[in-house]
């Protein structure tokens, strides 16, 4: 796969060539307003990727159960570091098996040393990766879950008196 920038006018377009299952070729193209700042950061990136930008920006519908057929949230910033982050550890530590969580832990200690530059690199694939996901879900509206409350939010404490416990 390969990527390609192209400053407009507006800001910048995305374009992603790779191959399809069946041998042709194919070209996916994600605009975004950007300002010469974030165009210069795309185009000179001051960190390395270890994953492809489509496998990093792509709003992959995850399924919990068959039942749940919700779009994903948009990744933030760190989200993509953090998938990014995986990839790379994963390669420099082929044979240890680390869960989840301890790279999740080791991704976000590394993200908040990391230099401002780097960070704004990221939030400017945020950026993209959130149009990417308005091409890909154009219905989609934030919707957040009511939690149930834990039952023992509904107990009623009452005062006890210690000395007819005690008899």
């Amino acid at each position: 796969m390969s990527a390609y920038f192209l400053p407009t006018e507006q800001g910048i377009t995305l374009f992603l060539v790779y191959l399809s299952a069946n041998g042709f070729p194919v070209v996916t193209a994600t605009s975004i307003t950007s300002t010469p700042c974030e165009i210069d950061l795309l185009l000179n990136p001051p960190y390395r990727l270890t994953h492809s930008l489509d496998a990093l920006l792509d709003p992959n519908l995850r399924q919990r159960n068959k039942r749940d057929t919700t779009p994903p949230r948009p990744k933030n910033a760190f989200i993509i570091f953090r998938k990014d982050f995986e990839g790379l550890f994963r390669a420099l530590y082929p044979d240890e098996c680390y869960s989840i969580q301890t790279i999740s832990k080791i991704a976000g200690e590394i993200w908040t040393s990391l230099p401002d530059v780097v960070k704004q690199y990221f939030d400017v694939l945020a950026k993209l990766a959130r149009q990417r996901h308005r091409d890909a879900y154009p219905d989609y509206a934030y919707k957040p879950k009511q939690r149930r409350r834990d039952r023992r939010d509904n107990w009623l404490f009452k005062e006890v008196n210690k000395d007819k416990i005690m008899k």
